[in-house]
């Protein structure tokens, strides 16, 4: 029995060995095949082999130093990070494996593992330079500065010829203000390797944030001559160059680029850059290359596509687009090209389609959001607006735009400090945002930091001193500063370079007549509405002017023009109501729009003008109507809108109804005063006073003057609970005009308030 038991063993013993070596085997097998993927680029399938190696000896280093540098490749930082400390676990002699882990634990965040492993190293290699830099690393991450640089030092001792220590010793002096010592570290690195890209570009870099442009440059041009081939070289002497506005010398290292790379996205990037030098003819040979490579061709055919669009010849370029949309419809960027093309159209309902569709995409797209806000703002929705420039913000922290367009909404709510700092959060973002520095330097004007307001625009100014928005704003400065001649000069030359600018026009029409020079304020009215006479907001000013200077007839012709051409203008009905009072002809007035009304029954402005009429002589049903006639033929009519439902605050019924309808004037005249101020008093009507507060407010922000705003506010403080600051808006209200329609209903309210 015992022979038969010890033959039994002897057959075990040879199947475990078989067995051993099987898998000894499988497990060498499959590492070369994994050497054999990872050198053909196959990372993934490498991946898989190294990890079944692995299962098949966890205890095996190499198997596992492979897998983790495989996982690093493929950005798993944290897998990474796993497989190299437990390889260096595995083998704790083997320094250079020990500094792997350690750098890996770096990219992983866990500085002090990484310290702790690289001062092992130190430990038992005291000479080890790449120890110390390690350490330094770590050290660093550990806001430990000074020994993260006295570490370095000790690198650079033991191996004066290691660039990456150098390199990253004079980045934290730099970065301590050790400026001289840092430019040294940064020279020194780029002799000891003049080949090392990344130690040329650390002292370009450093040029560059010093601002010596020229030094930068020239030392990219010693690394390219070197190295003509050289990507990221070329890559980073292009941008300096266009940076620096030597934009022609940025097409030879471009053009290298797209000669030595295999990759389209170098040759795109030359064509962008014909485009920008509108050199079209070159760019469009290049794209239509690119149109066949697979890798290329939808970013190709969407650059050939804005060709035709800015050739003008747009059914081409949108039969492009659609092409494409219609082989990939969930491409957010080239719905966001084809919505920018609508917006710029003002065609903003089709802008809108294809911004939602882009955002419904790829809701992380900063572009889709960046769209949506604009579109959102053009159709006056303001509340959408901020919140898609919010994510696109959320999405894109250094999104200049979404940041300036954030700040214009902010000071447009009347919130001035705050636009101004998002406005300096942008300008420090992006020193070259001249949108940020118009936003900035209006809220400086608007609290009277007149000189730094100035400053801030000047940039603006030297680079585009033909703009009007820029020039109108110049001259605003120099009317507050007291220097008028200069503001009447900065104010015409807005209107020689863009004739319909309103703000421009009024600004002008006001400095003449705050100098009682009504003739030179007609004059230039006169000038604007000849060249631009189908601008309604040059009509509105023209009415007011006229209306001011006492040309009633000339003001109505004006005002009347200015509601033909935009019928929700309501500040025109409004002064065009008050005109037909003081010439007393309302009932002439009605006559001439029912006399329309027979030749045009669906001509939404007469219904109105009518309606506003009737409510001046007190015929609110009428009146009402004429409204409701309105918005049957155009549900969105804003003055209806606003009008029905103030109508329907006042007599406290059909207050949902009136609630919907004052949305929809707010929608579309977001800023109006008149509409903020319906939207606030339905709220206290509704039983809502804490949400009435911000539209009233809003209101009387534009119209500051005006009792029943102050009045709707002060009620909606009572409401709210707010004594003081309901006494404090009856108060007013009856200082600004003691017998105002609504002065009883003030001061009965002022009275329940009580001392």
């Amino acid at each position: 029995m015992r022979r038969i038991r010890t033959a039994r063993w002897l057959v075990v013993g040879a199947l475990i060995f078989a067995t051993a070596c099987n898998k000894s085997g499988d497990k060498i097998r499959r590492i070369a095949q994994g050497d054999k993927l990872a050198e053909e680029g196959k990372i993934s399938q490498a991946l898989v082999e190294y990890g079944a190696a692995v299962r098949l000896d966890d205890r095996d280093a190499q198997a596992r130093l492979k897998l983790g540098r495989t996982y690093l490749r493929l950005g798993d930082v944290a897998r990474a990070m796993q497989q190299l400390v437990r390889a260096s676990d595995l083998t704790p002699e083997d320094n250079a494996l020990q500094l792997e882990a350690a750098r890996a634990l770096l990219a992983a965040g866990r500085f002090e593992d990484s310290r702790t492993r690289a001062e092992a190293v130190i430990k038992r290699d005291p000479k080890n330079a790449d120890a110390y830099v390690v350490r330094a690393t770590a050290t660093a991450g550990l806001k430990d500065v000074d020994g993260a640089i006295s570490s370095l030092e000790d690198a650079v001792k033991l191996d004066p010829s290691s660039a990456d220590a150098s390199v990253r010793l004079a980045t934290l002096e730099a970065a301590e203000g050790r400026y001289s010592e840092a430019e040294a570290g940064f020279k020194q690195a780029v002799s000891v390797n003049p080949k090392l890209v990344s130690a040329r570009l650390a002292l370009v870099n450093y040029y560059a944030l010093t601002g010596r442009q020229k030094e930068a440059i020239d030392t990219l041009v010693e690394g390219v001559n070197a190295d003509p081939s050289n990507a990221p070289l070329n890559r980073a002497l292009a941008a300096l160059y266009l940076n620096s506005r030597r934009a022609k010398d940025a097409e030879e290292p471009l053009k290298r680029l797209a000669d030595g790379s295999k990759d389209p996205q170098a040759r795109l990037t030359l064509a962008d850059y014909y485009i920008a030098q509108k050199r079209q003819g070159e760019a469009f040979e290049i794209l239509q290359a690119l149109s066949k490579d697979d890798k290329a061709k939808t970013p190709a055919r969407v650059r050939l596509a804005a060709l035709e669009y800015e050739r003008g010849r747009r059914a081409e370029a949108y039969k492009v687009i659609d092409g494409i949309l219609a082989e990939q419809p969930q491409n957010a960027q080239v719905r966001v090209v084809k919505g920018t093309w609508l917006s710029n159209e003002r065609k903003f309902d089709a802008a809108m389609t294809e911004a939602e569709a882009a955002v419904a995409a790829d809701a992380k797209s900063a572009d889709a959001q960046l769209l949506l806000g604009s579109v959102a703002l053009a159709r006056h929705d303001v509340e959408r607006a901020t919140k898609a420039y919010t994510e696109a913000l959320r999405l894109r922290p250094g999104s200049a735009q979404a940041r300036v367009a954030i700040a214009e909404l902010t000071a447009a709510r009347g919130k001035v400090s705050e636009s101004v700092e998002l406005a300096r959060q942008a300008i420090t973002r992006d020193p070259s945002s001249g949108a940020a520095r118009l936003v900035l330097a209006r809220g400086l004007l608007a609290q009277g930091s007149t000189e730094e307001a100035e400053r801030t625009l000047q940039p603006v100014l030297d680079a585009a001193p033909n703009l009007a928005p820029v020039l109108t704003l110049s001259g605003q400065i120099h009317r507050k500063a007291g220097r008028l001649a200069e503001a009447q000069k900065a104010f015409t030359r807005a209107l020689e370079n863009d004739p319909r600018s309103v703000e421009a026009l009024t600004s002008l029409v006001n400095l003449e007549l705050g100098q009682k020079r009504r003739d030179a304020a007609i004059a230039a009215v006169n000038t604007q509405i000849a060249k631009a006479p189908d601008s309604a907001g040059l009509q509105l000013i023209a009415g007011r002017t006229f209306a001011v200077t006492g040309d009633l007839a000339r003001s109505e012709a004006a005002l009347r023009k200015a509601i033909e051409l935009d019928p929700s203008l309501l500040e025109a009905y409004h002064v065009l109501g008050q005109v037909f009072v003081r010439a007393k002809k309302l009932d002439q007035a009605v006559r001439a729009y029912q006399d329309r009304l027979t030749e045009r029954p669906s001509d939404v402005a007469a219904l109105t003008m009518i309606g506003m009429i009737q409510i001046v002589e007190g015929k609110q049903n009428e009146a009402r109507s004429n409204f409701e006639k309105v918005l049957s033929i155009d549900p969105r009519a804003a003055v209806a809108a606003n009008n029905l439902a103030y109508m329907d605050a006042e007599a406290g019924t059909n207050l949902d109804v009136a609630l919907n309808r004052a949305q929809t004037a707010k929608a579309a005249l977001p800023d109006e005063p008149d509409v903020n101020d319906t939207l606030g008093w339905i709220y206290v009507k509704r039983g809502l006073p804490a949400l009435a507060i911000s539209p009233i407010q809003q209101a009387i922000e534009k119209r500051p003057n005006e009792p029943v705003y102050h009045y709707h506010l002060g009620v909606a403080h009572a409401k709210a609970g707010d004594k003081d600051g309901a006494r404090s808006a009856l108060t007013r209200a009856l200082s600004l005009s003691p017998s105002f329609p609504q002065a009883p209903d003030a001061k009965r309210a002022l009275d329940a308030l009580g001392q």
